[in-house]
């Protein structure tokens, strides 16, 4: 308790003289921009014309093809990028400077000098004060930048941002989580990567297992509503009114000359020799041959989402979705925090006397990239067990390091990224919204709802990979490990099967680094869990 008050303490002091410290705050509350919508009457461009080719024969509906592991995502971007002839609408929630970044960057610059309108929307809870300059991106010709709910300029930009996080922390906490790339409003990417080489299978210490769907059809329009609501909202600044000093030709110049250098460094970049431009018709034409066509629905909560009544659009839909399964419920997701013991009891003992089977996937305290929101998590374990729950955990040293990374990735720890849920083998959800209270009430975000047993298949048969003793630990009770145990002292408690070189093994105690258990418990004394 003393450590719990001491922490609050700082907490208040820092929340009182956070405003005074940060320096100069200079959010702009009225500013100039340019409308902007989707284009429309883009059959005519080459990807127009690919989508056209298959249209008649799944008239009404939409085709998806599940990129499973990094390659394949990273080549879709790049190829889209170079195909695209009239616009690419980008939203992320981090695009970071490395080389993933960097090359999608360039990307970008080449398509915009080809004539193709760019717009890119970052969240700027990771854009602030890093990599290739947004201003100088902006005013490259046919490139717009906004940042969605900027922080204010500071003279010690990460002092200052985080000390007005905390004096802002109504309106700062609120983060947009969405994640699309649309070219010519044909084709649009939607799921969990942000942009950054942990989300490709390329990064040295740390890689996610993640996925997206390349999709063609009615969905794609509904997605690009969803970006020009967010691109037209008063929560998008354009970066010439948070930076309204335009770059020179000379800088411009110099900072594109710095990019390519950058990239020009690193040749040891795994996918580099695969970034062929005359290649990249190939490569979508082979994407959609491999389409599943299905009718689907985009969701997407609003650029000012509350915890009002209705703003949580997602959450509703989903908790509606998954409420009507009759036989299987599969959830994946990196981060699982439940908002009410009571409710989750209540709904699982409901599926159990219904028999309807539920499968977790999520990540182990050794293999998660946010300690603290596993906090949340651990709190409902075992009654998750408890309740009849399979529950799986993704080891840090999964043996699926080998196809999810470009070369093999067996120094890297492997963190769970994807997030989807399908039921009865019928119908699936993929996008942004992770299992927790952030992306319920707080954080906006996109998925959509696919109406199909082979999509659905599809995506079981890649999770059941995730779901082998040797990519994820099972958690369960001690008496399901040792039969003689049952109905005596400790058959309750938690253990993690896997499966190590073909034999079944028993952790009695869950399986992480000391001072990860260490930080997850002094995390726990706070009452944090709405913000997790």
């Amino acid at each position: 308790m003393r450590i719990g008050r001491r922490f609050f303490s700082v907490f208040i002091v820092a929340f009182s003289i956070g405003p005074l410290l940060s320096g100069c705050v200079t959010v702009p509350r009225q500013f100039e921009r340019e409308t902007s919508l989707a284009l429309e009457r883009t059959q005519t461009t080459s990807l127009g014309k690919i989508c056209e080719s298959y249209a008649p024969k799944h008239p009404g509906v939409s085709g998806f093809t599940l990129l499973n592991e990094g390659r394949s995502a990273f080549l879709a971007r790049t190829a889209l990028a170079d195909l695209a002839e009239r616009s690419l609408d980008v939203q992320y929630f981090i695009v970071k400077p490395d080389m993933t970044g960097s090359l999608l960057i360039e990307r970008l610059i080449e398509a915009a000098g080809r004539g193709v309108r760019v717009r890119l929307l970052i969240d700027d809870l990771s854009a602030g004060g890093y990599g290739f300059s947004l201003s100088v991106l902006d005013a490259i010709p046919n490139i717009e930048v906004r940042i969605y709910n900027p922080f204010g300029k500071h003279l010690m930009p990460k002092l200052g941002r985080g000390l007005e996080f905390i004096g802002s922390f109504n309106r700062l906490n609120h983060r947009m989580h969405n994640k699309l790339f649309i070219a010519d409003n044909q084709v649009a990417l939607i799921g969990g990567r942000n942009i950054a080489d942990s989300y490709f299978g390329v990064d040295a210490s740390y890689n996610f297992r993640d996925f997206d769907l390349f999709s063609v059809g009615p969905v794609v329009p509904e997605f690009s509503e969803s970006f020009d609501e967010f691109w037209s909202s008063s929560w998008a600044v354009p970066v010439r009114a948070l930076y309204p000093s335009m770059p020179s030709a000379n800088e411009i110049e110099e900072a594109y000359s710095r990019l390519q250098r950058y990239v020009a460094a690193h040749p040891e970049y795994p996918y580099k020799s695969l970034i062929k431009p005359s290649e990249s018709l190939e490569s979508v034409t082979q994407l959609c041959n491999e389409l599943i066509w299905a009718p689907a629905a985009v969701a997407c909560d609003s650029p000012g989402k509350s915890k009002e009544p209705g703003s949580q659009q997602i959450a509703a839909m989903l908790k509606e979705f998954i409420g009507k399964a009759q036989r299987e419920i599969v959830i994946v997701t990196p981060y699982l925090v439940p908002s009410d013991p009571g409710i989750l009891k209540e709904r699982l003992n409901d599926f159990r006397s219904r028999g309807v089977a539920v499968k977790v996937l999520t990540n182990s305290l050794g293999s998660t990239d946010l300690v603290v929101t596993h906090t949340g998590y651990v709190k409902y374990r075992k009654l998750l067990v408890e309740s009849g729950a399979e529950v799986h955990e993704m080891r840090p040293d999964a043996a699926s390091r080998a196809i999810y990374t470009a070369q093999g990735g067996s120094a890297s720890v492997m963190g769970l990224h994807g997030k989807a849920a399908l039921v009865d083998r019928t119908f699936v959800f993929i996008g942004t919204f992770n299992f927790d209270q952030r992306s319920a009430n707080i954080n906006t975000e996109v998925g959509v709802l696919v109406d199909s047993p082979e999509l659905a298949q599809t995506i079981a048969s890649a999770v059941a990979l995730d779901l082998h003793g040797q990519n994820s630990w099972r958690v369960s009770l001690a008496s399901d490990c040792d039969p003689s145990l049952k109905d005596r002292e400790g058959s309750r408690d938690l253990v993690w099967i896997a499966e190590e070189e073909g034999e079944k093994v028993c952790l009695a105690h869950e399986p992480a680094g000391r001072g990860r258990l260490l930080f997850r418990s002094l995390m726990g004394l706070f009452p944090i869990d709405s913000q997790l």
